[in-house]
């Protein structure tokens, strides 16, 4: 880890030019590619990072390095993702679940011409489309549904890209998860608007209360008042 941190510290400084790093058989385990990982997040001069033969990496450090590139929790932490990597390698583990869904994320960052491009194309291809979403939520351990981060007023948009990009049978899956999710919304909205206006009677009847009791005690007053006169 100690390692780590001295490279952590060469790519994140403000100069930072280096486009490749070669780390293979290197005793690096998931602490190690924690603080990799961490430092990668802003880097835009890394395009090419190998990692095999270091057995200390584990399913976890995997599926950071797949977050690094592809972070599936939120349309917001997709556009966020390192796009500027075009290889995330484990050469010696190549056809591995996770690394198979990292070459798909660099193959993306290599395509596009801007990593403003790439993060675009992650969205409308990875979050706006079921199975490939589904594959990488498992993998990250996401369980909610994207549609529950998608404004409302934004829904027809995505809905028109998934269209656009993926046909009908796409659009008809997004449409059945979209609406639940709106309906959940909207349910939701009804019943905070209910306990809202509770308790909004409340106060009113606790305000007529205390304006009663007011009275009572001026009347009480005014009657002490005349017999001490």
């Amino acid at each position: 880890a100690d390692g780590c941190r001295g490279l952590a510290k060469l790519l994140q400084e403000g100069n930072a030019t280096l486009e490749r790093l070669h780390l293979n058989n290197n005793k690096i385990d998931d602490d190690g590619v924690e603080i990799l990982v961490d430092v990668l997040r802003n880097n835009t001069s890394l395009k090419e990072f190998h990692l095999g033969r270091n057995d200390g990496i584990s399913s976890q450090g995997k599926v950071m390095l797949l977050k690094l590139v592809n972070d599936i929790s939120s349309i917001k932490a997709t556009l966020q993702s390192n796009h500027t990597l075009e290889y995330v390698m484990d050469e010696y583990n190549f056809y591995d679940e996770i690394q198979t869904h990292i070459n798909m994320a660099t193959k993306t960052n290599r395509e596009e011409r801007t990593p403003g491009a790439a993060g675009r194309e992650k969205v409308i291809g990875f979050q706006l489309h079921n199975r490939a979403r589904a594959e990488l939520a498992a993998l990250q351990g996401i369980n909610h549904s994207v549609y529950s981060t998608i404004d409302s007023l934004h829904l027809p948009d995505a809905l028109s890209l998934i269209d656009r990009h993926h046909g009908h049978a796409e659009l008809y899956v997004a449409l059945k998860s979209s609406i639940v999710g709106l309906f959940s919304r909207v349910n939701m909205k009804e019943c905070i608007q209910k306990q809202s206006a509770y308790h909004a009677a409340k106060i009113e009847e606790y305000r007529a209360m205390i304006a009663e009791h007011e009275a009572k005690l001026q009347e009480y007053n005014a009657r002490l008042a005349k017999m001490e006169g």
